[in-house]
């Protein structure tokens, strides 16, 4: 129910140039207001106030309120009462004591239910004033009116959702959505939203409502929800079906709601680590990394590789990676090819962060980066060979004559004992005590029968660090 502003017109009485006018209407129009009904309400109802004034003549006694009656049941222009304006004086009987040259109120309340029709209704009022002489010319009336208006709700048009949903490796044979429609009353009364009906849904797809807005103010918006589960077997690319939304009057709108599936690669990683050893300054390594296409749905065509850390040291490559096919759920092994710089340092562990992905758009790249390691080492010279063999020799067989060939180590057959003999070397220094590898360098000494300078201290450091073109000693 609403209560509106009271409309008043002023019945006055004029004298002009010493000629006494009879009691008459001031403003001519009509005393109205506007009664407004909700549609989507039975059992709604407004209501309004409407007011008018005059003025008495000199030695006027009484005044009687009198007025037609409305022809409808539904409208009703009920006497509230009559007040004195700039005075204490008021009442509600019809007929009542009024002193002369006095401006007097008179109000009615009028009002409407639901089942009022849209149009204007009115009555007449008027004010029957009696004087002391017996004078009653030209009593004052006023036209009251009401114009009853029903405030329907309308559907604005609903415009086609479009959700997107992709399928992940931990999301399981099953997918969960959610769409908003938004549903707009475009009209003057609030709508009561009472129904949502969801056809053409196809297989794979199993809508229910999640949630729909109870009354929606005219001119506003709200928003209704769409549950939507998306089982793992429906193919990929857009699935549509239809949502019908229906009011308490019974009006409705229908719109459409594409859901659009993905089911991207996503790459996999079986190690977490891969230690590629020592490599020789200089030169390079290599080893294997096996990658699997872990989603289940699509064939991985191509992955990249993103280093997000590495060392200036070394340079880590993957040969052929970006053209490597993994079939759904299988795997592939992967090279990895590491090369050190010329000027790298000796025993420096060198490290790379890598990431993988799939080279596609919507590929998923592997759950945790990769750590790739190596070690740079060396090469010993020929002197520092037969040292480092005779004492590892020594130590692990007892002193014996250990030979060598004397060319330079640059000869693959000398590099390769030499490569050899210096790496089990270096594992024995980290696992033996220094006392035990001087004990035996100094007995392969003696076996050889000429003096070699054993390492003062057992590191990865034995030996100096050196330019191309440049020979170690130790």
């Amino acid at each position: 129910m609403r209560k509106h502003a009271s409309l008043a017109l002023v019945v006055v009485c004029l004298a002009v140039a010493g000629v006494v006018a009879l009691p008459g209407i001031v403003d001519a129009q009509s005393s109205s207001v506007t009664l407004e009904l909700q549609a989507a309400d039975d059992s709604d109802t407004d209501s309004a106030t409407v007011s008018y004034t005059f003025t008495t003549l000199e030695n006027a006694t009484s005044a009687t309120i009198s007025e037609g009656s409305v022809y409808s049941s539904d409208v009703n222009f009920e006497f509230e009462g009559w007040e004195e304006i700039g005075g204490a004086r008021s009442g509600n009987d019809k007929n009542f004591r009024v002193d002369g040259r006095t401006n007097y109120r008179v109000t009615y309340t009028v009002g409407a239910s639901s089942d009022a029709s849209e149009r204007t209704y009115s009555i007449d009022s008027s004010v029957d004033i009696q004087y002391s002489d017996g004078k009653n010319e030209n009593p004052p009336s006023e036209t009251l009116s009401a114009t009853v208006e029903i405030l329907e709700p309308e559907f604005g048009t609903i415009v086609d959702e479009s959700e997107e949903g992709t399928f992940e490796p931990d999301d399981g044979s099953t997918l969960e959505l959610q769409a908003g429609i938004d549903i707009r009353n475009s009209g003057d009364g609030y709508m009561d939203v009472e129904d949502i009906d969801i056809s053409g849904t196809p297989r794979g797809l199993s809508v229910t409502s999640g949630g729909l807005p109870d009354r929606i103010d005219g001119g506003d918006t709200e928003i209704g929800v769409l549950d939507i589960e998306v089982e793992d077997y429906i193919s990929e690319g857009e699935h549509s079906f239809s949502v019908t939304v229906t009011d308490s009057l019974g009006n409705s709108e229908s719109t459409t709601v594409t859901v659009d599936i993905s089911k991207p690669p996503a790459v996999g990683t079986g190690q977490r680590t891969v230690d590629l050893g020592e490599i020789l300054v200089g030169e390079n390594g290599e080893g294997t990394l096996t990658l699997t296409e872990r989603n289940g749905y699509t064939d991985i065509d191509g992955v990249e590789a993103s280093v997000t850390s590495g060392d200036s040291q070394g340079s880590i490559s993957f040969p052929g990676l970006s053209s490597r096919n993994i079939r759904t759920g299988g795997s592939a092994t992967q090279t990895v090819e590491i090369d050190v710089d010329g000027n790298a340092d000796q025993g420096e562990q060198l490290e790379w962060d890598v990431s993988f992905s799939p080279n596609a758009d919507d590929g998923i790249e592997a759950e945790e980066e990769v750590t790739f390691t190596a070690e740079v080492l060396y090469p010993p010279t020929t002197r520092s060979c037969r040292w480092a063999t005779a004492s590892w020799s020594s130590m692990s067989h007892g002193p014996r004559q250990t030979s060598l060939p004397t060319e330079s180590p640059s000869t693959s057959l000398t590099a390769a004992i030499c490569r050899w003999s210096y790496r089990t070397w270096m594992r024995a220094c980290r696992t033996t005590p220094i006392s035990t590898l001087r004990s035996s360098a100094g007995r392969a000494q003696s076996a050889q029968g000429r003096p070699e300078q054993s390492p003062s201290r057992c590191s990865h450091r034995v030996i100096p660090r050196r330019g191309r073109g440049q020979s170690n000693s130790i």
